[in-house]
């Protein structure tokens, strides 16, 4: 979780600079979290107590990672409008996840890991588009996608989209996209319970 925190701190900057830290960070985080359900395994320590306190910590760092990323926004433009946008984003962002680990419990697909269930629930399924947006947007994206923009940015200045830069159109898409996700993974959680 310090990674997260330590990452959303840095995107909330909205600095090239802050871009690039805050995405490692990130990173860091992401193999933090690997590693420690890997060894839990490779222990057999396993427990529903560490799975819950997981999704408990995947919805707190996912969620402070849009605000930072609003903040940064906000940072760069003073305008308060991306601070809404991020807030927004926030509440769709838990609204998604929550409700495919909802669905999940509820529909006792218990003998499915996390990564199979989350394929029955996948808003790309049979849509290259969708898959593309999918890849593009996902919230762990941002932390690959970003600093390769940063660096494009860096190294072409003269890319500039009416005084905004690409690694800032991109955050504002990535922000945009998150409501529209949970609206399809709403339809698409409701045809599965319709089943």
């Amino acid at each position: 979780m310090f990674f997260g925190i330590l990452g959303s701190f840095f995107y909330s900057l909205g600095s090239n600079e802050g871009y690039l830290i805050g995405s490692c960070s990130f990173i860091m985080l992401n193999l933090a979290d690997t590693s420690d359900g890997e060894l839990a395994r490779l222990q057999k320590r396993t427990s529903s107590f560490g799975e819950y306190l997981d999704r408990l910590c995947h919805y707190f760092t996912n969620s402070m990672m849009c605000l930072g990323l609003g903040l940064g926004l906000y940072t760069e433009s003073s305008n308060l409008v991306y601070i809404y946008i991020s807030c927004i984003g926030c509440c769709c962002y838990v609204l998604d996840d929550v409700s495919k680990d909802l669905l999940q419990i509820f529909r006792g697909i218990g003998s499915q890991t996390r990564s199979e269930f989350s394929q029955t629930v996948s808003l790309s399924k049979n849509s290259p588009a969708l898959t593309a947006a999918m890849y593009l947007f996902a919230h762990s994206s941002v932390w690959h996608v970003l600093p390769i923009l940063v660096l494009i940015d860096i190294f072409s200045s003269s890319l500039n989209f009416g005084g905004y830069s690409v690694p800032f159109l991109y955050v504002v898409a990535f922000l945009l996209c998150l409501p529209v996700k949970a609206v399809l993974r709403m339809r698409t959680v409701s045809k599965i319970h319709g089943d």
